[in-house]
């Protein structure tokens, strides 16, 4: 069969990354721009239209004939009618643009896809990834934020109005702490990078020993989720004590819907996945002291394999995809 050639965008809150993908899943052609710090809808679309423009030029270049072009995005997306229709807390300025008519208005020429980010996420990782050989998989990426894709029975879920999935925004604890998305006790608020910076930042305050102490040197700013988990796998307390708390939380919302749904394995990337084994370890072991053993037993935590490159690569997947769903 013919290798067919797809465009893939990934938006994220700081970075737009982008890629030339086969029909086959390889990729050919990968980078990122950065968004400008300060955003609104125009940049955003200038950045967007600026990496589509470079990756169609290669592939003009190298006469290699676009099938389609996709993109994932954050929030709340129509993948019928391209609309990101609500709940985006990183670009709240999204809310409401299309992204088909969006690209289209500079490459009318070509057919266009668009869904949530960590939909395309899953997909990516469902085919090419982790994920290959299950049929129900959840995959979650931990970051800024924590985004969730379903896959059920070999089928993205959506839900009834396009936010199934959204399993950041599960609440774990009863009145908790207020979450972006206006809710409150959500998984997020205790298991994102924001949620772990708070929580050392706390810690180092009543607690002497700590390598981060020394990394730090009394200014703050520098501290990052990258040298907090350097610390942990170093065996630092704090750190420890801090990453725990957070693997507890992000426990809490993965037995939930492993009761819910019965998934055959939780695919984890993002970039405190990034880390490492230790960490998935880590969750493996407090998901099967809180689950039930019957549910738990089979049940496979894995890391994500595609990396950074899983969101765009998942995007220009979706027009194949669509093209598989619309033949059964």
């Amino acid at each position: 069969m013919r290798k067919k050639f797809a465009v893939g965008i990934d938006l994220g809150a700081t970075n737009v990354k982008y890629g030339l993908i086969s029909s086959d899943g390889k990729v050919l052609y990968g980078t990122l721009q950065p968004l400008p710090e300060s955003k609104n809808r125009r940049r955003v679309w200038e950045v967007i239209h600026s990496a589509m423009a470079e990756v169609l030029n290669r592939a003009q270049s190298q006469k290699r004939k676009i099938s389609h072009i996709g993109i994932g995005s954050p929030g709340t997306v129509n993948f019928l009618t391209g609309k990101v229709q609500g709940f985006s807390p990183n670009l709240p300025f999204w809310i409401g643009v299309n992204l088909k008519q969006g690209i289209n208005r500079r490459f009318p020429e070509y057919e266009v896809f668009a869904d949530n980010d960590a939909n395309v996420m899953a997909l990516a990782e469902y085919q090419l990834g982790a994920g290959r050989g299950f049929k129900d998989i959840l995959c979650l990426t931990l970051g800024t934020g924590i985004g969730g894709g379903l896959i059920l029975n070999g089928k993205l879920y959506r839900g009834s109005r396009y936010f199934g999935g959204e399993f950041g925004h599960m609440p774990i604890r009863y009145q908790g702490r207020r979450c972006l998305c206006g809710g409150k006790g959500c998984v997020e608020a205790y298991a994102s990078v924001p949620a772990l910076l708070r929580e050392i930042r706390s810690l180092l305050r009543r607690r002497r020993d700590s390598v981060l102490k020394d990394w730090l040197r009394g200014d703050s700013k520098k501290l990052t989720s990258q040298l907090v988990m350097e610390a942990f796998k170093l065996g630092d307390e704090v750190a420890t004590e801090a990453v725990d708390r957070l693997v507890e939380a992000l426990a809490a919302g993965i037995v939930g819907v492993v009761n819910l749904l019965n998934p055959e394995a939780v695919i984890i990337g993002g970039g405190l996945a990034d880390s490492g084994e230790v960490f998935i370890k880590r969750i493996r072991m407090a998901v099967r002291e809180r689950g039930m053993s019957s549910n738990t037993r089979g049940l496979k935590i894995l890391r994500a394999k595609l990396g950074n490159r899983a969101g765009f690569i998942g995007a220009a997947l979706l027009g194949w995809q669509r093209g598989k769903e619309s033949q059964r």
